[in-house]
Parts: C-alpha cells; structure tokens; sequence
C-alpha cells in the first residue's frame, strides 16, 4: 500500500478527487465531515454516495451523505456526510460514489 501523507491533526483527513471537470473534495475529522462537489462536467450530476475501503482487512464500510440531491452543472454544493466504525488512520480507501455509478477513489491530500 503506498504511504499517504496527511494534512491536518490526528484524527482528521481530506481526500480529493477530480476528473473531467468534477471536482470532489471530503473532509473528515472522526467520523464525521463534509464533502464538497464542484460540478462543471457540462451536465447535471446525479446525487453523491461513498464508501470507505478499512486498510486493514478491505471490508467496506458504508458512508452516509446527509440530504443528497442531484448537482446542476456550473454549481457547488456542501454535504455532511458520517460514516461509523473505523478510525481515520485504518481508512484504506474512499470511493466515490454518484448516483449507481463508482467514479473511483478520492486521493489523501
């Protein structure tokens, strides 16, 4: 597994993602945060999911956005999102999520 760097005090991290005009940004401190999404893919965005990967066994924990809703294009619209059962330091992976569809893992900033 590559070595992350981390950004920030114990127990807090942020990951981004960005491709094609989406730009994704979670923030998490414990179990709890924002996600942040920047839509200018040309069209409308349907509503935002994740899911973290444990970096120990590779189980999937679930995450939860608060009021998810679909993304015009041209905005930028602020989540809290949670998740429960693991500590920030056994996070492996967090993989992002729009609608059905998987759109891949967010990078630790």
């Amino acid at each position: 597994m590559p070595v992350q760097t981390a950004t920030g005090p114990a127990g807090t991290a942020v990951y981004r993602y960005a491709n094609a005009g989406l730009v994704a940004t979670i923030r998490l401190d414990g179990e709890a945060g924002t996600l942040e999404i920047e839509n200018g893919t040309g069209r409308e965005l349907p509503p935002p999911d994740f899911y973290i990967l444990d970096g120990r066994d590779g189980s999937r924990v679930k995450g939860e956005v608060r009021d998810p809703t679909s993304i015009p294009d041209g905005q930028m619209m602020t989540f809290d999102v949670s998740f429960s059962g693991l500590e920030i330091d056994n996070i492996g992976l967090v993989i992002l999520l729009m609608g059905r569809d998987n759109y891949g893992a967010f990078v630790r900033q």
